[in-house]
């Protein structure tokens, strides 16, 4: 029999399944929810089969079920509820229940159980138990939505093209994702719980102890040597982050790991190639002048005399007072006009250039022995190694970088340079004897230095 009654200000509609045999009593049932302020749709059964069917058409609320009907009781009720997975409230209604019976339905899963002869209470249990059932499924469903956003999480950490680690405050990994497991050589299960000082290799563990253990307080990334278990090196660009507690509490670092071994390796293949491009250029340029240029580190230029003057290079003015101050040296020492005025137009290229660049430009002029010795500094970005030789040994040739330093001048006009010229700066150093023979004696030393 299906009845439904409908209170006038009804609040909340309730579809409620009746497991009862008594017409009256689901009457009163009804009667008493209503009152309660719900909307009751009402369906009532009372045989097992009917129990099934409807049961299985889905869309209840709640069920109140009798004890005792006949042919079965409320107990095959519950466990068909219990079966199914449906998270419904189920209270017990009976007047002949005992309180050991009572006892086996809340452990079988009953939410409550009631007596027919006072439902006073039966209007306030069934909105607690809804509402319970509105906090179950509330939570499963935050649950459910937690680890669905943890497993996307977690496809996206596995595959990362970077390697992920995570590291307590004691420097134990807790978390490595597959592709750091690549890089180190080693599966993630003996990552875990392991120290990250034994996957960085000694000349790194200052670097990364500050990286990971003070977050913060290194730059961003920084290369690092990590060692493999086989004790093969790779090395990898490293950043991290700290992770914080809810109250701004340093717990423990996260790390993003790239393999830049490949890149180091080819890095070094180029700066060889750039090494021994300039260790040929030295060779045949010290060869074609006949020993009087020398292409060198600039810690190998001597540094040779008593220092007679010291200018910086930041405004065309510079060299006008270079030109004067040199001259009245040039005076004081003897050194012939002519050969002085060589010196500065020599010298000129040089300043020209550390001028321009403006960047910590200065020159020196030093007395050594029977020489005066011209060193200029600039901050520019210097020459590049394949521009050396046009820029040398080509009159009248200068780079977009070296605008005006004339080197096939310099060697027309001094007797011995030396040149040091790298991405932080120049530095060009001119030496003139201060007499005709000291010239002709300084060139055939670098001829028998140079076949000796």
């Amino acid at each position: 029999m299906v009845f439904s009654r409908i209170q006038v200000r009804a609040q909340t509609v309730l579809r409620l399944l009746l497991v009862e045999d008594n017409e009256l009593d689901a009457e009163l049932v009804v009667a008493t929810l209503e009152r309660s302020g719900y909307e009751v749709h009402a369906h009532r059964v009372d045989t097992l089969e009917g129990l099934r069917l409807a049961w299985h058409s889905g869309g209840w609320d709640a069920i109140l079920s009798d004890h005792s009907l006949p042919g079965f009781t409320g107990q095959h009720a519950l466990e068909l509820v219990r079966k199914s997975g449906e998270d419904v409230p189920f209270l017990v209604l009976s007047g002949t229940i005992g309180e050991t019976t009572a006892v086996e339905y809340m452990r079988a899963g009953a939410h409550d159980y009631l007596m027919k002869d006072n439902l006073t209470r039966l209007g306030p249990a069934l909105e607690r138990e809804l509402q319970e059932a509105r906090n179950r499924r509330t939570s499963r469903l935050a649950e459910r939505s937690h680890r669905e956003g943890q497993l996307r999480y977690q496809r996206i950490v596995e595959a990362a093209a970077e390697g992920i680690w995570i590291v307590d405050r004691r420097a134990r990994v807790t978390f490595a994702n597959q592709r750091l497991a690549e890089i180190l050589g080693c599966p993630v299960d003996q990552l875990i719980h392991r120290s990250l000082f034994r996957f960085v290799a000694t000349e790194s563990r200052e670097l990364a102890r500050a990286m990971f253990r003070e977050p913060g307080s290194t730059p961003e990334q920084l290369e690092l040597a990590l060692e493999r278990p086989d004790g093969e090196v790779v090395w990898a660009l490293v950043s991290a982050s700290g992770i914080l507690d809810a109250e701004d509490r340093w717990t423990a670092t996260v790390g993003m790991v790239t393999d830049i071994t490949e890149r180091r390796r080819l890095e070094q293949q180029l700066l060889a190639a750039e090494q021994e491009k300039r260790w040929f250029y030295r060779e045949v340029l010290l060869a074609v002048t006949q020993g009087r240029l020398h292409l060198c580190e600039a810690s190998e230029i001597p540094l040779e005399g008593e220092l007679q003057l010291s200018l910086t290079l930041i405004e065309p003015e510079s060299y006008a007072r270079l030109r004067r101050e040199m001259r009245s040296l040039g005076a004081r020492v003897g050194m012939p006009s002519d050969s002085l005025e060589e010196l500065l137009l020599a010298a000129g290229e040089a300043v020209t250039n550390a001028i321009k660049h403006g960047v910590d430009g200065r020159c020196e002029v030093r007395l050594a022995g029977q020489r005066l010795v011209a060193r200029i500094f600039d901050g520019g970005p210097g020459i590049r190694p394949e521009d050396l030789p046009a820029s040398i040994l080509k009159p009248g040739f200068s780079t977009k970088v070296s605008l005006g330093m004339g080197f096939s001048l310099m060697l027309e006009l001094c007797d011995v340079i030396w040149l040091a010229s790298g991405p932080t700066g120049t530095v060009v150093q001119l030496e003139k004897s201060l007499s005709a023979e000291e010239q002709e004696e300084m060139m055939l030393e670098a001829l028998l230095e140079r076949f000796s």
